[in-house]
């Protein structure tokens, strides 16, 4: 439930993962690829990542936070795809069309 609302904690996840790329692609690939990122205190990401809070070191691998975070962030990638793919571009316009007539 909690992740489903919004709130500014997750508006301020959101807005550092479009200010951050580099953070953004980090994050991206430890949720979806499932390769493991050897957490190295001294990049710049990796620093990033801890001062944000997104991030934690476990046996030296970088991992998400917590399971909130990880959903928050999952759900946001996640739609941020389906928004931006041709299919949904394409049944948008369709709609739009079909809504002229």
């Amino acid at each position: 439930m909690i992740v489903k609302e919004d709130n500014t904690l997750y508006q301020s996840m959101i807005r550092k993962l479009k200010l951050y790329p580099k953070l953004r692609t980090v994050l991206y690939e430890l949720l979806f690829t499932g390769k493991p990122i050897p957490y190295f205190a001294a990049s710049d990401y990796m620093k990033d990542a801890v001062m944000f809070g997104f991030i934690r070191n476990d046996k030296d691998t970088a991992v998400i936070f917590n399971q909130i975070f990880e959903s928050v962030l999952y759900n946001y990638f996640i739609s941020e795809e389906f928004t931006s793919s041709e299919l949904y571009k394409a049944g948008v316009q369709e709609k739009n069309q079909s809504n002229q007539e």
